[in-house]
């Protein structure tokens, strides 16, 4: 490998002169760019060729550079699309495109995502939102990002088959972690706006954490510090202390009210665009202290409300 190879994200641009690019194609561009950096990360750890070395990591500075443009590019085209459709748009139209997510990590930035305002008696059904790509997914849930048609806001929504969980035998996991999420007031902990459930599915309305998980920064920073030659170091201290800081007190918080997570690991440690920690994934967690049987913190009242899709 002598040389990068020509982005494909350069010549879906050049084709959109003549055809129109879509937000769909935009994302499949950085699907293929993800491929490609990870392939290429793989060949440069098991190369010892010194010129290859060279080639590899000039090709993944490029494809770093090229992956960014095309996550731009995505989100630039899905706002078009929305733009365009938001007037006319019924509720079996395709999903919205969400968001790239982002690995910021900076402690210093002053500007904070604003502020949802979904009311938590809204009544709310599936044909209210618009639903994107999968964000994450668990033993009996997956996670998607949706926006709210009415007011244009971006959330996480979790979606739990019935069947499924009460197969397993998951029902009081799911109920505890609903009236967990729905009783905490705390900055570091994901907050439920709102659920709701139809004939086969149940649906809980939470933050969205654009930023990803914790998990994921720790995987760029490693491969960024291995493609400098630097081994068995992922983060620099001052960040780490800054997330491990936000954790510790999400987790004090917890135990004064005598709840255990049970399942704290970087997959569920999530982040918002700012880089501020919310602690998510509740579905195992023991309340030990009665502290949703002895009231909460003002708990949201968010309703259920079951309709047909």
């Amino acid at each position: 490998m002598t040389e990068a190879s020509p982005s494909p994200l350069t010549a879906i641009i050049e084709e959109s002169a003549e055809s129109s690019l879509t937000a769909e194609a935009a994302q499949n561009v950085s699907d293929n760019l993800s491929t490609e950096l990870m392939l290429a990360q793989d060949q440069l750890r098991s190369t010892t060729d010194d010129g290859e070395i060279l080639a590899l990591t000039a090709s993944i500075a490029t494809l770093r550079t090229d992956l960014k443009n095309s996550q731009l590019q995505e989100q630039t085209l899905a706002e078009q699309q929305q733009h365009q459709i938001q007037h006319q748009i019924e509720p079996t139209s395709p999903p919205l495109p969400p968001t790239p997510p982002s690995t910021t990590t900076s402690t210093n930035t002053k500007k904070k995502p604003p502020r949802l305002s979904l009311t938590p008696h809204l009544h709310l059904k599936t044909c209210d939102f618009f639903f994107g790509r999968t964000l994450g997914e668990g033993a009996y849930a997956r996670v998607v990002h949706a926006r709210l048609k009415s007011k244009k806001e971006d959330y996480a929504v979790k979606i739990m088959e019935k069947r499924h969980i009460k197969r397993e035998d998951k029902v009081k996991y799911v109920m505890m972690e609903k009236r967990l999420l729905s009783s905490f007031k705390c900055p570091l902990i994901v907050s439920l706006f709102s659920s709701f459930q139809d004939d086969d599915y149940l649906y809980m309305v939470m933050t969205l954490c654009t930023g990803g998980e914790l998990l994921n920064v720790i995987k760029v920073k490693r491969d960024e510090n291995k493609a400098a030659g630097v081994e068995d170091v992922a983060m620099d201290l001052k960040t780490a202390q800054y997330y491990s800081a936000q954790v510790l007190r999400a987790l004090e918080y917890l135990h004064s009210k005598g709840v255990v997570h049970r399942d704290l690991k970087p997959e569920n440690v999530l982040l918002m665009s700012d880089g501020d920690v919310k602690v998510g994934d509740f579905g195992t967690a023991l309340d030990l202290g009665g502290f949703f049987r002895g009231g909460g913190e003002k708990p949201s009242g968010e309703k259920e409300e079951r309709h047909n899709r």
